[in-house]
């Protein structure tokens, strides 16, 4: 059983800018947590969500999945899952999310580590 959880809360000031600011600071907060247990040694279903909330959106995902190792090693597995994501404040090359993103995703990926 494993359960996760972060908080943090953020103050953003004194900003250098080449021209006028529309604002002169800024304060958000957010947090996260995940829940998960292996039900059988090798499957592990999860939940996880997360919020962040600042002056320009606020943004939040949920998700539910498991994972499955299959040669009851943590070098090779298949995960799957649901994110149901609204107004996403992230974004990267390395996943899914797009800024601004909301909608529901269902990914699955199989992973070999060597």
């Amino acid at each position: 059983l494993a359960f996760n959880t972060e908080f943090y809360l953020r103050w953003l000031n004194d900003f250098s800018a080449d021209g006028a600011l529309p604002i002169a600071s800024m304060f958000d907060w957010g947090f996260d947590a995940s829940l998960g247990y292996f039900v059988v040694r090798c499957l592990q279903p999860y939940l996880r969500g997360s919020l962040v909330h600042g002056p320009f959106a606020t943004g939040a995902e949920g998700a539910a999945g498991f994972q499955w190792f299959p040669f009851n090693t943590r070098q090779v597995w298949f995960a799957a899952e649901v994110i149901a994501i609204r107004d996403s404040p992230y974004q990267s090359v390395l996943y899914i999310y797009a800024s601004g993103q909301t909608g529901i995703l269902v990914p699955a990926e199989f992973i070999l580590r060597f």
